[in-house]
């Protein structure tokens, strides 16, 4: 883990450039929502942070620039409420969500790619991960 301080320099890493465009709009959902940015020096992904009711932090979401801008699931909170996820990625073509593959396979339960076409939908299922999560620890 990092500490809060490199999560900030990393969040602002994602929102600089053309990112910003892109990022932008989720970022400043999951902070509106109370979530965290958590990213390591060796990673390429930045995490989003939830604290439930009881003080346990659980990453929610995470996104990567590289290869391709996608959002994912972290498995260690998605894999046990896949048809919560099945049912936050029917609003997206089934070119635009997928299984990972290769390294992120071992941390992702499902990703959907960020583009312009994704963005608005993206916006909308971010909103209802976010209640569904609060649901979950009341």
């Amino acid at each position: 883990m990092e500490d809060g301080s490199y999560g900030e320099r990393f969040k602002n890493e994602f929102l600089s450039g053309f990112g910003c465009r892109l990022y932008g709009p989720l970022i400043e959902l999951l902070e509106s929502e109370g979530l965290k940015p958590q990213g390591s020096e060796n990673s390429h992904t930045l995490q989003f942070i939830w604290t439930d009711r009881v003080g346990k932090k659980h990453a929610l979401v995470a996104f990567r620039k590289r290869p391709e801008r996608v959002m994912s699931f972290p498995k260690a909170f998605w894999q046990s409420r896949s048809v919560q996820v099945s049912a936050f990625c029917e609003r997206f073509p089934i070119r635009h969500t997928r299984s990972p593959s290769g390294p992120s396979g071992k941390e992702s339960f499902r990703e959907v790619l960020i583009n312009d076409d994704t963005l608005g939908n993206l916006i909308g299922m971010l909103n209802e991960a976010c209640q569904y999560a609060k649901a979950q620890s009341s």
